[in-house]
């Protein structure tokens, strides 16, 4: 995990980004890095995950988090140069944290495919 908190000091969220479509509120960077947090714990439950590269897993959490907060877009020129993985390869190991996911906590998961609509309610789906 390592990475992802190298990832994290550079910054995962950009000054362009966008959520639920409206401009960006002072809390989505910690947003993101609960979402970061919880993702990375999730992988760490399965040697499934042991076969990516730490900087491809990395990157796969941050696309999660990102997908989980609906942020547009979801990988960015800038998270291809920070991590060194292209939109292809992350998404194909995001596809199998987000199944995991899924699979786990089916009902969460069903609310975070959209994204929460408001602070309030993003803070009930994580337990801030």
């Amino acid at each position: 995990m390592h990475c992802l908190s190298y990832f994290e000091a550079r910054g995962v969220v950009f000054e362009g980004d966008s959520w639920n479509g409206r401009a960006l509120i002072e809390k989505i960077p910690r947003y993101v890095k609960k979402y970061n947090d919880f993702f990375a714990n999730l992988s760490l439950q399965d040697y499934f995950y042991a076969q990516f590269a730490p900087s491809l897993l990395a990157a796969a959490i941050v696309y999660a988090a990102r997908h989980a907060l609906s942020l547009a877009p979801l990988w960015r020129a800038e998270l291809e140069t920070l991590t060194g993985h292209g939109a292809d390869e992350v998404r194909e190991v995001f596809g199998h944290i987000w199944k995991f996911y899924s699979d786990t906590f089916p009902s969460h998961a069903r609310r975070t495919t959209t994204s929460p609509k408001g602070v309030g309610e993003f803070d009930d789906m994580v337990g801030a």
